[in-house]
């Protein structure tokens, strides 16, 4: 975070506006199968904080 600091970055920029939660999501979204996922032409935005990445080379996963 120092380095960053330094380097002029803003951590915590203001302005970026959520759409849906988390739990909104999963909500909304949970139940549906991916025949179902694949339909929906609906985006929106989301901010979480990433807690774990796993990197597998080419492929990665990460926890939110």
């Amino acid at each position: 975070m120092d380095a960053l600091r330094n380097m002029g970055v803003h951590l915590y920029p203001e302005g970026f506006q959520c759409d849906m939660t988390a739990a909104q999501a999963e909500k909304r979204y949970g139940q549906m199968d991916e025949e179902a996922l694949k339909k929906e032409d609906h985006s929106f935005s989301m901010a979480g904080r990433i807690m774990a990445v796993r990197s597998f080379g080419q492929g990665s996963f990460i926890h939110l």
